[in-house]
């Protein structure tokens, strides 16, 4: 690779807790969401420069006609957080 570094797939994992985990036993590095760094507080986490800060966008998804209150206060506070939100 450019930067001198060639990874070696070892070990590869779905969920973010399992990555977390992995890396914590000292099984490699891994790309992660800026989120994911509040997970674990026994790792090292640095920002990858150079790269696009806005590259993902979210999504909030939940079964239509739902009128649960967990969902509506979900929505309540994620439209505080994004008065853009509809």
């Amino acid at each position: 690779m450019d930067a001198g570094f060639s990874p070696k797939n070892i070990q590869t994992a779905k969920d973010m807790q399992t990555v977390l985990a992995l890396v914590s036993s000292g099984l490699g590095i891994a790309l992660i969401n800026e989120s994911a760094k509040y997970i674990r507080n026994d790792i090292v986490y640095k920002p990858l420069f150079g790269t696009l800060q806005q590259a993902y966008q979210m999504s909030f998804a939940w079964k239509k006609g739902n009128n649960s209150p967990i969902v509506n206060n979900f929505l309540k506070v994620v439209k505080q957080l994004d008065p853009t939100l509809n």
